[in-house]
């Protein structure tokens, strides 16, 4: 039975009232080993990142779509410690346009920003992207990067569509920096020919005169905003598979075929980190991980690793580097490996993938 009154009935507690942008981001760790190794050190840089970025309140919603223990009592620690707003924790991998239709039915805020876990913002992400949605009255889906690959295979129509509306609208094309097609290179870990490419790549580019803006006439599903009304019609998402190619391109066909744009910011205000933070990385990102955990002063220099199980580990390694069949072949034993680790569906995948992937 109930003894008392309930206080929050008596003092007339106020609903919390939710932030004009909503942040969301996808984790998915299934184990800190092999390709995910390093996958909590970049999940860490990611919302630090995020944080470090924002200049007014907004609402931070992580869904974890099944990870490993180790993942999950770091963002319950998150969350204790206030840094994270909603936490979702699912036992189950939903993929990720599941996990988006769960993330979009739950955020009341009039813009919902996605981005995947290992994304690094930088200063003004946010504020850009606002912008272009108040310069392109049909402005739908918001990437805060110029996007060089076209993920919707030439099905895209923004362009014509910004092209027929007139009303001080037009589309030019732009040649990007040379550091700026570097970057996204990097990000994807773009092979040579593929770099070669986007070098001598123009970039269409929407302009309103009137408004002074200008926004490349495509987007990305890595890192993207959405406001609501878009949101209320676009789900539910149709679920292929837990990460495939078709899940890829689902939100940005959907929003053209609702009559909505897709672009993104000139300049890169975002960076794909990966699931590593070694090898060649954006200045930003090692000036923020040497601020999250500081060098103790004997971890200054190097350490001289001269045991058996390194030197083998990177003889082993060289060999493989060196030869394509093995590679080949080492590749094929991991992916079955992981296949058999961690798939909970055993369907065929299709092997055409998004290069952010």
């Amino acid at each position: 039975m109930r003894i008392g009154h309930n206080p929050s009935k008596a003092k007339g507690s106020p609903a919390y009232k939710p932030a004009r942008v909503g942040i969301a981001t996808l984790t998915y760790v299934p184990a800190l080993e092999g390709y995910f190794r390093e996958a909590l050190d970049v999940i860490d840089v990611h919302l630090a990142s995020l944080r470090a970025t924002l200049d007014h309140d907004c609402d931070l919603h992580v869904f974890d779509n099944g990870s490993c223990p180790e993942v999950v009592d770091y963002l319950e620690d998150q969350w204790r410690a206030g840094l994270i707003d909603w936490l979702s924790l699912s036992h189950h991998n939903l993929g990720k346009n599941g996990a988006l239709n769960w993330i979009f039915a739950a955020m009341p805020n009039e813009f919902i920003a996605y981005s995947d876990s290992d994304v690094f913002y930088r200063n003004g992400w946010l504020e850009a992207s606002l912008k272009i949605f108040d310069s392109f009255k049909c402005a739908g889906m918001v990437s805060a990067q110029p996007v060089f690959f076209d993920f919707l295979r030439g099905q895209g129509t923004t362009a014509e569509q910004i092209e027929a509306a007139g009303d001080g609208l037009s589309v030019t094309t732009i040649k990007p920096r040379s550091e700026i097609v570097d970057e996204y290179c990097d990000g994807i870990s773009a092979s040579e020919d593929l770099r070669r490419k986007f070098r001598e790549q123009e970039l269409q580019v929407a302009v309103n005169e009137s408004a002074g803006e200008r926004a490349v006439t495509t987007a990305t599903d890595m890192q993207f905003i959405l406001s609501k009304e878009v949101v209320s019609k676009l789900v539910p998402l149709p679920i292929a598979g837990a990460l495939t190619a078709k899940d890829a391109i689902d939100i940005p066909l959907g929003i053209e075929q609702l009559g909505y744009w897709l672009l993104s910011t000139i300049e890169p205000l975002v960076w794909h980190m990966g699931n590593s933070l070694a090898g060649d990385q954006i200045p930003e990102v090692d000036q923020l991980r040497d601020h999250l955990h500081p060098k103790q002063p004997e971890e200054s220099a190097p350490a001289q690793r001269t045991d058996f199980k390194s030197k083998m580990k990177s003889s082993l390694s060289k060999t493989i580097r060196r030869s394509p069949s093995i590679k080949r072949n080492v590749e094929r034993m991991y992916g079955g490996l992981f296949s058999l680790l961690y798939e909970e569906q055993h369907e065929p995948q299709s092997n055409d993938k998004h290069p952010q992937d």
